[in-house]
């Protein structure tokens, strides 16, 4: 008896390209998704960074008779809370910021960047330290803002230990280029102690950046 051999069909040309196109639709699908999950993951773990750096400052505040660290004098106040051992200088670095968490060509060593700065003139005003007990509301002043200090001019990489860029005013955060976060926000601390992201429009109204 003969057994018949039956030869295996092959895939018409319009079968695979309609595997080809399902493929695409859902790589067109799934990448955003994942880009936007990165994103949402760099902003969570900046909002975690910002609040300890909040955090650190309200208790050097409380350590010191209600007064916070100076912006910049006698050391810039990044460069104090660790020196003091409030912090780590890698917390000052948002992960969405590439221009903080590269050293420059030639950087020193223990070049840390920095991604989160002084609001001024709310922490800044008088150009001595502010107190605590300055602000009559405390849940909407600023303390600190996200400002990726290195997109205003290429190669330009705050050290936490420099002076410059450490602080941030109401026409330097309106004019500065975007943040790498979805929408655009910016992360912010206020004196309360709580953080919030805000658009930059948020982020512009004057009660934010008064004491």
């Amino acid at each position: 008896m003969i057994r018949r051999i039956s030869a295996r069909r092959a895939f018409t040309l319009v079968e695979l390209l309609t595997v080809v196109a399902i493929i695409a639709i859902l790589a067109a699908i799934l990448i955003p998704v994942g880009f936007r999950v990165s994103s949402l993951s760099r902003k969570a773990r900046c909002v975690s960074n910002l609040r300890q750096v909040g955090s650190a400052l309200l208790l050097y505040a409380s350590e010191n008779k209600g007064v916070f660290p100076a912006g910049s004098q006698g050391g810039v106040w990044s460069w104090k809370l660790v020196d003091k051992g409030y912090l780590s200088p890698a917390v000052y670095c948002c992960p969405a910021d590439t221009y903080s968490t590269q050293p420059p060509a030639g950087a020193t060593a223990g070049w840390g960047g920095r991604s989160y700065v002084y609001a001024s003139p709310s922490m800044t005003l008088g150009g001595g330290p502010a107190r605590v007990l300055d602000f009559n509301q405390p849940a909407k002043a600023f303390m600190l803002i996200e400002w990726h200090y290195g997109s205003e001019a290429a190669g330009s990489k705050e050290d936490y230990r420099s002076t410059n860029g450490h602080e941030a005013s109401y026409d330097l955060i309106r004019n500065s280029a975007p943040i790498g976060h979805p929408e655009q926000r910016h992360n912010c601390a206020f004196v309360d102690g709580h953080v919030d992201s805000l658009t930059k429009d948020e982020a512009l109204a004057s009660v934010h950046w008064n004491r």
